[in-house]
């Protein structure tokens, strides 16, 4: 995962984050320099995840063979069964889907998040 990606990852926080671009926004108004921020919001992170390019990031850092194999079959052909104030639901199949409580669910997510991160290091400074 990329230096700049705080989900997931012990001895990380976005405390850290939140004082570097506060202390960033502060330098650049007294230096009276213009400063553009991108914010994403992931709140809904896993119901718009797809497998299949979240299996080419894990596939781009390196996880490949049947580790990557086996990852993509944990979250192909799942049963769900919704839980409601009035009880269980009927079961219902999704042929594939991230797992948001499972074990790789969030190391998945931050290293499809991390994506992000590398288009935009490809961007010139400023565009």
């Amino acid at each position: 995962m990329s230096e700049y990606q705080c989900g997931a990852r012990k001895g990380k926080s976005t405390r850290e984050h939140h004082f570097t671009i506060r202390t960033i926004k502060e330098v650049a108004k007294e230096d009276k320099e213009d400063i553009t921020a991108v914010y994403f919001d992931i709140k809904k992170c896993f119901d718009k995840m797809r497998p299949k390019e979240t299996m080419k990031e894990l596939w781009l850092k390196g996880i490949k063979g049947k580790h990557w194999r086996l990852i993509y079959k944990l979250n192909m052909d799942n049963t769900l069964i919704p839980i409601t104030d009035l009880g269980e639901c009927e079961p219902i199949k999704v042929k594939e889907m991230i797992k948001q409580g499972s074990v790789l669910g969030s190391v998945i997510s931050a290293i499809t998040i991390d994506s992000l991160t590398r288009i935009m290091n490809k961007q010139k400074p400023g565009i």
